[in-house]
C-alpha cells in the first residue's frame, strides 16, 4: 500500500525528488526538507537596500563658534573651576546637503580616517542640520547601507569670543564690573601667578556688577562677561591685587 509522508502544520514541505520503483508493490519515497514558516515570512518581508553611494554637496569651509561658559569652566563640589582643556565636542548648528532625498546615514568625525570618535545621524531628507560637532576640522561622509561610504568632505569650527570686553575697577575693597547691556553675569578669576594656570586659579561666578574683594591679597585678577546664551567675552585687562 502506498504511504505518503505528511509534514506537520508548523513546517512547509518542499518537494525535491520523486523516485518510483517499477513494480506493482513499489513504495513511493518522497524527499523533502522543512523550512520554518518564520524564516519564510522573514524572506518574504526583506526590503531591498539601496546601496548606491550619494554624493555630498560641499558646504561652507569655516564655521565661527563662540565659546560658551560650559566649554571652558565646570562645577565641582559646588565650586567653579577652569577646565585644563576645553571640551572637544561642542553644540552648534551647521547645514550639510547631498544630491537626493533618500534615507541616508551621516557620519561625522574629527579624524579624516574615521577611526576615532564619531557622531552618527540618520535622515530621509536631502540635507540635514547637525547640532553636534568637533572643535577644529570635522570630516563627514554619507551612506545608504552603512557599508559603502561617499568620499569625505570637511569643514572647520573656529572658536572665538564675543567682541565685548569687561572692564574691572578696584575701589574701597570692591571690584566694579562694567560692560555692554547684553552681558548678564561675570566670571572672575584670581591667581597668585600671572599665567593663571588652571590648577592654581580660583573662579567666581556672579550676577552682581560689584564684588567684595580684599585688595591686600597678593595676586592677579581678571574677568569676562557671559551673555544670555552662555557665550563668553574676552578677558578684561589684568588687575594686580595687593598693589593698591
Amino acid at each position: 500500500m502506498m504511504k505518503l509522508l505528511k509534514p506537520s502544520d508548523s513546517h512547509l514541505m518542499i518537494l525535491f525528488s520523486l523516485l518510483a520503483l517499477a513494480s506493482a508493490s513499489a513504495t513511493v519515497v518522497l524527499s523533502y526538507q522543512y523550512v520554518p514558516r518564520a524564516a519564510m515570512s522573514f524572506i518574504e518581508n526583506v526590503e531591498t537596500i539601496d546601496a548606491t553611494i550619494p554624493a555630498p554637496v560641499p558646504s561652507e569651509r569655516y564655521l565661527p563658534y563662540v565659546w560658551k561658559m560650559t566649554d571652558l569652566y565646570e562645577r565641582e563640589n559646588g565650586r567653579w573651576r577652569r577646565r585644563a582643556e576645553p571640551g572637544r565636542q561642542v553644540s552648534a548648528v551647521f547645514d550639510l546637503a547631498w544630491d537626493d532625498g533618500k534615507a541616508t546615514r551621516l557620519q561625522l568625525s574629527g579624524d579624516r580616517h574615521f577611526s576615532g570618535s564619531r557622531i552618527h545621524f540618520v535622515t530621509s531628507a536631502a540635507g540635514f542640520s547637525i547640532d553636534k560637532m568637533y572643535l577644529g576640522e570635522n570630516f563627514w561622509r554619507i551612506s545608504r547601507d552603512g557599508l559603502r561610504w561617499s568620499e569625505s568632505l570637511s569643514f572647520v569650527v573656529e572658536p572665538e569670543t564675543l567682541p565685548d570686553q569687561v572692564r574691572v575697577k578696584a575701589s574701597k575693597g570692591r571690584l566694579h564690573f562694567s560692560s555692554s547691556t547684553k552681558i548678564r553675569t561675570y566670571v572672575l578669576e584670581f591667581s597668585r601667578q600671572p599665567e593663571f594656570a588652571s590648577a592654581s586659579t580660583f573662579v567666581f561666578h556672579t550676577q552682581q556688577t560689584e564684588f567684595a574683594w580684599d585688595m591686600r591679597q597678593l595676586g592677579y585678577l581678571r574677568a569676562r562677561g557671559v551673555d544670555a546664551k552662555g557665550e563668553l567675552t574676552e578677558y578684561s585687562p589684568v588687575v594686580k591685587s595687593g598693589s593698591l
